[in-house]
């Protein structure tokens, strides 16, 4: 048990603020726009379709060498190399919600795309370069702690972006929400600022070029493809429900206000708990178990739409769906993001680890996102939630066959 001091580290608490900077564009290229989108008048299928702006998580791999080697001109002389790409790309991510802000998908759709990838890009960068700084500023032993101190941020972030752009829309306009939530991005800037660059980042030890062979001493490792496997399918059931849940809510008869006040406020509560209670669990019983535990709980949750959707407009059914939704969505969010910490421990190549890993899952999730719509107009709510629960339960019965033969570092030796 770690010391209650320990949880109040300025390095952990940093963690939150960056956790915040780097959840604001989540929900602005995915279910925040698609509710703008679906006012608009544009079918589901072609919402699905909008997955694709997210493409940019899908390659991370080739981002990850060049924030691992590549000095920013100027910047990387003052602030580092970690703290220059994140102060560069929170910065550009800025400009580009605004853009995507004054972005009108009635009249100029492609303006809509374009400004889309540029955020969706520049988040992309940012889940790079914070996860790497995390990983280097913080010791091993606050590995944990760390990710569970991100995923709060990174949930408070989901909530200005979720929540607070709906409500600014309802009593003013889109675009005023996105300008307002671009300045948000101040935070991880003025965070950044104030905290300290890794002393291992600053080591060119490695040229670019091996950086980049090392792709294939990455896909040539042991137990690899197991790995990559869990990587694409845990959590994917939650990943193709979140785009699409602000238009299934407002289909069942709930208005903006009603999903920002009680689905993105309330709904934080329960998530940052998970995160809590995720991280106090795998401390005890071990990553392994709590992989199978936790992703059982969130394979399951997509059935609590079902509910929610044959009960229609119910505000209790409603408390209930999402006390028990975000609940595990935070326990898995947790044990994964810890996960992947302990796969990416080599600290000379952290962010092309960890873009390796990251881009394979976003790439499998984009795809499969892109279809979600076709699915909602084809086959309806019901059969889509049935299918987001499906696709979560080949991981855990991977889980439950290798048992402690799962590996947990990419050099993994039995």
């Amino acid at each position: 048990m770690m010391p209650m001091k320990a949880y109040f580290d300025p390095r952990l608490i940093s963690m939150i603020f960056l956790g915040i900077a780097c959840g604001l564009p989540s929900f602005l290229t995915v279910s925040t726009l698609n509710c703008r989108l679906g006012e608009a008048g544009i079918s589901m299928s072609w919402i699905g379709l909008f997955s694709l702006i997210s493409l940019p998580h899908g390659l991370k791999f080739l981002i990850g060498p060049l924030v691992d080697r590549v000095p920013l001109p100027f910047l990387s002389d003052y602030f580092g190399r970690r703290r220059s790409w994140i102060l560069f790309t929170q910065i550009i991510m800025m400009i580009g919600i605004v853009g995507l802000g004054l972005s009108s998908p009635k009249e100029n759709l492609l303006m809509v795309v374009f400004w889309g990838l540029i955020v969706s890009s520049c988040s992309a960068f940012d889940h790079i370069s914070m996860t790497s700084y995390r990983v280097e500023i913080l010791s091993k032993d606050q590995q944990i702690l760390g990710s569970n101190f991100t995923i709060v941020g990174y949930r408070i972030g989901n909530l200005i972006s979720g929540a607070g752009a709906l409500v600014l829309a309802s009593y003013f306009s889109w675009e005023i929400a996105y300008c307002f939530i671009a300045c948000c991005g101040l935070i991880g800037v003025i965070t950044i600022l104030m905290s300290s660059e890794p002393p291992l980042s600053v080591k060119d030890t490695v040229s670019l070029k091996s950086t980049l062979l090392s792709f294939l001493d990455f896909i040539k490792m042991d137990k690899i493809f197991w790995i990559l496997f869990f990587v694409i399918s845990f959590r994917l059931g939650d990943h193709l429900i979140s785009g699409f849940s602000n238009n299934f809510y407002e289909s069942i008869g709930f208005s903006k206000i009603e999903i920002a006040n009680i689905i993105k406020i309330y709904g934080i509560i329960p998530t940052i708990l998970g995160g809590i209670v995720g991280g106090m669990v795998t401390i005890r019983i071990g990553i392994r178990k709590s992989l199978l535990v936790f992703g059982t709980l969130e394979a399951i949750s997509p059935l609590l739409y079902l509910l929610q959707f044959y009960t229609g407009k119910n505000f209790e059914i409603l408390y209930f769906t999402i006390t028990l939704g975000q609940l595990t969505t935070g326990m898995a969010a947790s044990i994964f993001m810890t996960y992947i910490a302990y796969l990416c421990s080599n600290t000379n190549i952290t962010a092309t680890r960890y873009s390796q890993l990251s881009s394979i899952k976003s790439l499998g999730g984009v795809c499969v996102a892109a279809l979600s719509g076709v699915i909602i107009d084809l086959q309806g709510w019901p059969i889509f939630f049935i299918i987001c629960t499906f696709v979560s339960l080949p991981c855990l019965f991977m889980l439950i066959k290798m048992q402690d033969d799962f590996p947990l570092s990419l050099d993994y030796k039995k």
